[in-house]
């Protein structure tokens, strides 16, 4: 059956939806940002500070102080995909600012596996960096501030795509041999 068999109106919903699915398919979509991309493609730390980075999800925080209450000035909102990047690297953690002059936030690889991504972490009393998620009480840590967190502990890092492309397009690649025709 061909588009001609359709009514005019019919046939142009048809093309217009054909357009929109295959404007879908090109669109590059900001994987999240494993360790195996950093080992792999040996990505140095001023290669990650270049990198555009998104929070994965929404975060909600309030500051604790000694009063115990809580107000507005001590709600911290982060939403989903807000825009940061690298300020300091560890060998298994990155230091993400998400405002200019922050001092960011740490998030440290979940585990040692390729496919561990970087998640939400803090300093514990010790001076370890541990995994938001993990700590019974979760609160996170910046600086002199302690904030709880009411939703988001478990929140990672993603990487744009794009940006990860150029890192990658940077190395070395083999042009092959062709034989003679």
């Amino acid at each position: 059956m061909t588009l001609e068999h359709f009514p005019p109106p019919a046939r142009i919903a048809a093309l217009l939806g054909i357009l929109l699915l295959s404007a879908c398919g090109t669109e590059q979509i900001d994987p999240p940002f494993y360790r195996a991309y950093r080992d792999q493609y040996a990505i140095t730390a001023e290669e990650l500070k270049t990198l555009q980075f998104y929070i994965s999800g929404d975060v909600l925080a309030h500051a604790v102080d000694a009063s115990g209450g809580v107000t507005p000035e001590q709600v911290v909102i982060v939403k989903k995909r807000t825009p940061g990047l690298v300020r300091e690297v560890g060998p298994n953690w990155l230091r993400v600012a998400f405002t200019e002059g922050g001092e960011g936030v740490l998030f440290r690889l979940r585990s040692d596996r390729p496919t561990a991504v970087y998640a939400l972490a803090t300093r514990t009393a010790d001076g370890s960096i541990a995994l938001v998620s993990d700590l019974r009480d979760p609160v996170l840590i910046q600086g002199e501030r302690r904030y709880r967190l009411i939703q988001g502990a478990d929140v990672y890092l993603i990487v744009s795509a794009k940006d990860l492309g150029h890192v990658i397009e940077s190395r070395p690649h083999v042009t092959g041999l062709e034989g003679k025709k």
